[in-house]
Parts: structure tokens; C-alpha cells; sequence
């Protein structure tokens, strides 16, 4: 994917590459453990998320589908 807008809201060149991702394909979520990338959350209203927290969500729903 080639996204069609530049993003310059980090310092770090890859964490705006990221951003510019997510924006292009309409992101519900990012989920990265870059601390930095995470302070900018939430970015244009998307959250991002570490991975210990996404797992454990998803950890979670699985065990809710199983008790339901």
C-alpha cells in the first residue's frame, strides 16, 4: 500500500509511515509497543494500544464466547 498523505505528527520518521498506514486503509485500531507512538494516542481518534493489552482483550472475549 502506497498511502496518498504524508503524516508528520511524530518525530520518528517510521512511527509517521505507521500512521500514514492506518489512516489510508481507516484503522479502528493501532497496536504497537512504541512508546512513543502510543503517546501520541489517540491519534485522529484511533487508539493505540500495546500488544500485552490487545491480547489480553482478546484473551478475554475468547473466554467470554466459551462461558456463552
Amino acid at each position: 500500500m502506497d498511502p496518498r498523505q504524508s503524516v508528520a505528527d511524530s518525530k520518528d520518521w517510521e512511527d509517521n509511515r505507521i500512521l500514514e498506514l492506518a489512516e489510508a486503509v481507516g484503522a479502528f485500531l493501532i497496536v504497537s509497543d512504541d512508546i512513543a507512538l502510543q503517546g501520541l494516542s489517540p491519534w485522529r481518534g484511533t487508539p493505540i494500544i500495546p500488544c500485552s493489552v490487545f491480547s489480553g482483550r482478546v484473551d478475554a472475549m475468547r473466554r467470554a464466547a466459551l462461558r456463552g
